[in-house]
């Protein structure tokens, strides 16, 4: 081509182009109205999916929270259950009997030693007497339990523990708040949590004869709290009843209500949170930066029920676990960038179509118009000119038909293979009931409508419709059946079946292979055969040995046979399903490796080396079978799966494959 034949070319592109966008912008309303529908479809359809994914993504971390709670709750439980445990322990032992009635308390000294140092989280125990004066006390310290000389020995008469817990009914337990250890007067450094569990102990004469106190290191309660989160991600928060924190993410924001910081609480920094603490016990609430799922614990009514509880001191704590919300933020933007790109390539598509439909509508109506004109022009012709305008006429009603056809054999071409028959006939059908039902309606608004060509629509429309309907059935049918699998591949549930419907689901598209000489899939199972078990690795093993056998076992040869059998046996309680076909057979070298992974003989047909290996692992570890192999060069193979009709309670866990 010349310079000037290629600049002549280029300059009719752009003159065509030009043209394009002129009669789009001359035809600018009626493609609004035809794009304006799908924007608004579109756009909340796009909305609606991102909410939908935001909800799939924030469901795992609210279930996460909440295990992590009840985790947090029973770490909290089992420090307290050990706590009471041991101070009834010492409340009924016999060592405080005698102690109680002899005076000597030497024994009841050494149970609290042995007690301390076997146990290691008491910092102190104690038999305190009626009158509030400590009778035997033992101190722990860095591994060490120490009974205190009796000079040593205080009076705690005045104390709040003490008080309340001799006010009590006999055998009452006594909690104290979770505070930090004081000594003479001042807060022990480093800081050391601690909470106080009490029981009153009664006499011979049934009076209350004293208390036995055993004295809580709770930094390894905290710690272990702590823990429960750190593996997570997350922050475990724990607060007393008035919003100071017990355990926070920094250690500066702890104990306020200890070192004199009344700002330290969760009523000061997030105070809408503190309310939807206090006034709901539990629940979940979000901040800016983080998710919170929140319990109300009371370690009596909660954890060491049935007690009693003072509730005008605040015994009660509040836990909660916060997760940071950047996850979720991400994903958020992620699943936007993805929506959007979505409906701006639907769009695209739909602009794309409904430029090509305003064009279309265009281009006939201007013909129309040139039709009209001929007419006019033509109007006093002669009959043969009136014949031949009648077949101008016919001709581009043929045109725009065989365009209509032409459009809806594309769309038909896109949709997969087993719906195209039945949804292909529907819409040929409905097609051609459209097509006469404007023909109807043009002969009636012309005032040519006669008797016989309503009665030839009506006909033709019923058994189109009737067509149509046989059609949607067949495709209706189909999609039950591979939804039905899809289902049973795509979830591990147990499930009661006929087993001949799984094989049947399972092989239908392996039996329909297109091609001359293709192997003959042929299925031999007695119905009624019910199984109690997992379809969905039963249709995914019988699958893969089937097309294993199509895919290897005839070479290049014409023809064959792949043979499912299926049969009970004595006992009625398992069924041996064999896989045979009459081809080519397997090496022994072979066949010994034929259910390892990535094991295959068609690497370069594609293939992976996975399918037998998934097959036997589902067999033995989901449906509790065995599956074997027979097999001889020249003899063909026969794979056995024998496997109980109804699945171990044990099995469908996910196969590690």
């Amino acid at each position: 081509m010349t310079a000037t034949g290629a600049t002549h070319v280029s300059r009719q592109g752009n003159t065509t182009a030009t043209t394009t966008r002129a009669r789009l912008w001359a035809l600018r309303r009626p493609l609004l109205m035809l794009f304006v529908p799908w924007m608004l479809l579109v756009i909340p359809l796009g909305v609606f999916t991102h909410e939908h994914l935001l909800q799939n993504i924030s469901e795992p971390m609210d279930e996460l929270r909440q295990d992590l709670l009840s985790r947090a709750t029973q770490v909290m439980s089992r420090s307290l259950i050990s706590m009471q445990r041991d101070v009834r322990f010492i409340a009924s032992s016999d060592e405080l009997r005698a102690a109680m009635d002899t005076g000597h308390r030497e024994r009841l000294a050494r149970l609290l030693q042995h007690l301390a140092i076997a146990s290691g989280q008491y910092a102190q125990l104690r038999w305190i007497d009626a009158n509030g004066r400590e009778a035997v006390r033992v101190d722990y310290t860095n591994g060490v339990a120490t009974i205190t000389p009796e000079r040593a020995l205080q009076d705690k008469s005045a104390r709040d523990y003490f008080r309340e817990t001799m006010a009590g009914e006999p055998g009452d337990v006594h909690v104290s708040p979770l505070d930090l250890n004081i000594e003479n007067g001042e807060l022990e450094i480093p800081f050391k949590p601690m909470l106080r569990i009490s029981v009153t102990v009664t006499g011979t004469d049934g009076k209350p004869a004293g208390i036995v106190v055993v004295n809580y290191l709770a930094d390894v309660m905290l710690e272990r709290l702590r823990l429960v989160g750190s593996g997570a991600g997350a922050e475990v928060h724990l607060l007393n009843g008035q919003g100071f924190w017990l355990l926070a993410p920094r250690p500066d924001m702890a104990w306020g209500f200890m070192t004199g910081d009344s700002s330290a609480t969760v009523g000061r920094t997030m105070p809408r949170l503190w309310q939807a603490m206090t006034t709901r016990g539990n629940g979940t609430y979000s901040t800016p930066d983080r998710f919170w799922s929140f319990r109300r614990v009371s370690p009596l009514h909660d954890v060491l029920a049935p007690t009693r509880i003072s509730e005008d001191r605040g015994e009660h704590w509040y836990l909660a676990i916060a997760m940071s919300t950047d996850r979720l933020v991400q994903q958020s933007r992620k699943a936007a960038l993805y929506v959007s790109a979505a409906a701006i390539a639907l769009l695209l598509l739909a602009l794309r179509g409904a430029m090509r439909q305003v064009l279309a509508n265009d281009d006939r109506e201007r013909a129309l118009c040139d039709v009209r004109d001929n007419e006019r022009r033509l109007a006093t012709a002669n009959g043969e000119l009136q014949d031949l305008l009648a077949q101008l006429r016919t001709m581009q009603h043929e045109l725009i038909r065989a365009e209509k056809l032409s459009s809806l054999g594309m769309m038909v071409a896109g949709v997969a293979h087993e719906l195209n028959t039945p949804l292909g006939s529907a819409v040929v059908t409905v097609s051609t009931l459209q097509r006469h039902l404007q023909t109807l309606a043009g002969r009636v608004s012309s005032g040519e409508l006669r008797r016989s060509d309503l009665e030839t629509y009506i006909g033709d429309s019923r058994d189109g419709l009737l067509f149509a309907a046989e059609a949607l059935n067949r495709a209706a049918v189909l999609v039950k059946r591979f939804k039905q699998l899809a289902v049973d591949r795509a979830t591990s549930e147990r499930r009661h079946f006929e087993l001949v419907d799984v094989v049947e689901d399972s092989l239908h598209l392996l039996r329909h292979r297109p091609g001359a000489g293709a192997p003959v899939v042929q299925l031999e199972i007695p119905r009624p055969l019910a199984m109690d078990s997992y379809a969905g690795a039963l249709g995914q093993v019988i699958s893969n040995l089937v097309d294993n056998a199509l895919k290897y076992a005839f070479a290049e040869r014409l023809g064959g046979t792949v043979r499912v059998t299926a049969t009970c046996d004595d006992g009625g309680e398992r069924v041996v399903i064999r896989v045979s076909d009459d081809g080519i057979g397997m090496p022994r070298e072979v066949a010994a490796h034929a259910f390892d992974p990535f094991f295959t003989t068609g690497r370069g047909a594609g293939g992976t080396g996975l399918g037998l290996f998934i097959a036997h692992q589902l067999s033995v570890e989901v449906l509790g079978g065995r599956l074997s192999l027979d097999t001889a060069p020249g003899q063909g193979t026969t794979f056995t799966l024998d496997i109980p009709l109804t699945a171990p309670l044990d099995s469908g866990r996910p196969v590690g494959v």
